[in-house]
């Protein structure tokens, strides 16, 4: 007799959503994740690069003129804040209910070993490739019960839906990206 002992990151409540990103990350322009601002939501968007992180937050940041506390609305998280304390500073935000900040843009730097259990969504800009790298990013959305409809929000290119589209139809995957 044998048992298999299977653990998981997979939340159950977890709702993943497929998005199509209408413009490159070096395009500057985020037009795809504006809604974020006024949502109200706890969220975090991960980036693969610091300088995209740093677009997205300075695009989200120039879009956010009606609150006049912008700077405790929207921080980053990645490597390089890690040796000046900026980090720690953010994640002891996270995990304050009370909090006003509401979207931090990180690298892969806050994708593993960290427990922030008032996130309320997760948004993938980059295309992501590895299933257990998506299942371990959106694991950070709805650690707590408290967390009302937890989401991972993923957005593809247009160039990936086309070739996603050519392999499920059977079809020529000449250019089709491995």
């Amino acid at each position: 007799h044998y048992h298999k002992i299977h653990l998981s990151n997979i939340r159950h409540d977890l709702q993943i959503l497929l998005r199509p990103l209408s413009a490159s990350l070096g395009s500057y322009t985020y037009k795809d994740i504006l809604p974020v601002i006024d949502s109200g939501r706890r969220t975090v968007i991960f980036v693969k690069k610091i300088v995209d992180g740093f677009r997205v937050f300075l695009y989200l940041r120039s879009h956010m003129t009606k609150f006049s506390d912008r700077a405790s609305r929207i921080r980053l998280y990645n490597s390089l804040g890690s040796f000046t304390g900026y980090n720690r500073r953010t994640a002891e935000m996270m995990r304050d209910p009370m909090s006003k900040l509401r979207i931090v843009i990180a690298t892969d730097t806050l994708a593993n070993g960290s427990n922030f259990p008032f996130i309320e969504d997760v948004i993938m800009l980059d295309e992501v490739v590895d299933p257990d790298e998506l299942i371990q990013k959106a694991g950070r959305a709805g650690r707590s019960a408290a967390v009302q409809n937890p989401r991972a929000i993923v957005y593809f290119s247009p160039a990936a839906f086309t070739d996603a589209a050519k392999i499920l139809d059977g079809g020529n995957l000449e250019g089709v990206k491995k």
